[in-house]
């Protein structure tokens, strides 16, 4: 009898598939188009999600586009010779952002938004103050859920995820989704740009899932539209996990970090 065909996926040009053998173990095989495969076999205790993670890894690890964290590096000191303090990356992708953050911190610092006390205007003036979102379809969105009559709850509610309170993005999510604003850009921009004292990352499904991709990240599996907290924790771990790497480019702080991504991923 042929083994069980548990889960298949084309990834480009390489297709994956999981099987069960007739012992009831797991194994996993990938291979390019063209090309001779390779069998990755289950390792005792190993779930079947754990196995397909590592299977996913090892097949884009051979993929002509993968270059690794050296790679990266590598790639973005071709673009900015000088690394963050070079005065082409300064200008084009540092500047504005801690323009923004500045901005963001003096008008609407981060306790006071916890608290409730917010200017809207000045929240809508940071949200339109970078690239960051997109100006014709997330833009509208997210002003249209500030000034809705839950404009203030809502960024009460961003500031206290800011601080570590996990549990308020169901909430933020459910206030989100009446003005079709419950996307990941639109929710982590804020907790991005504030100075809370924990480190956040704004989530852009194109540079990072690519970035993911590139440096063989579990982000890349772990992504999902759905504002779940596990997502955004995958998020934070390869954002942490990408700071160390490159920590002999002296990043100052994560918009130095969300930056790299972005540069490597889309330049």
């Amino acid at each position: 009898m042929p083994p069980k065909t548990l889960r298949d996926e084309k990834l480009g040009k390489i297709s994956l598939r999981m099987v069960q053998r007739d012992n009831g173990s797991l194994a996993g095989r990938y291979q390019r188009s063209g090309e001779s495969g390779r069998t990755i076999d289950g390792e005792p205790g190993e779930t079947q999600e754990e196995l397909w993670r590592r299977l996913r890894s090892a097949a884009l690890r051979e993929d002509p586009s993968f270059f690794g964290y050296h790679g990266a590096v590598d790639r973005f000191k071709a673009i900015f010779p000088d690394g963050f303090k070079d005065s082409r990356y300064l200008k084009q992708e540092r500047n504005y952002k801690v323009a923004a953050q500045k901005q963001l911190n003096r008008q609407v610092p981060v306790a006071d938004a916890a608290s409730g006390v917010v200017s809207i205007d000045s929240v809508v003036a940071v949200f339109q103050k970078t690239n960051l979102i997109h100006w014709q379809g997330e833009r509208p969105m997210i002003v249209d859920a500030l000034r809705g009559g839950d404009g203030v709850k809502l960024v009460q509610h961003l500031a206290n995820f800011a601080l570590g309170e996990w549990d308020r993005l169901p909430t933020i999510a459910a206030i989100c989704s009446r003005y079709e604003a419950a996307k990941w850009p639109i929710v982590t921009y804020l907790p991005f740009l504030w100075n809370s004292g924990r480190e956040h990352a704004l989530l852009r499904k194109g540079p990072t899932t690519a970035f993911a991709a590139r440096v063989g990240h579990p982000f890349l599996e772990d992504y999902d539209s759905h504002l779940d907290r596990a997502v955004y924790e995958s998020l934070l771990d390869m954002f942490g996990t990408t700071r160390e790497e490159i920590a002999d480019l002296n990043p100052t702080d994560w918009i130095d970090v969300q930056s790299f991504v972005w540069v490597v991923s889309k330049y």
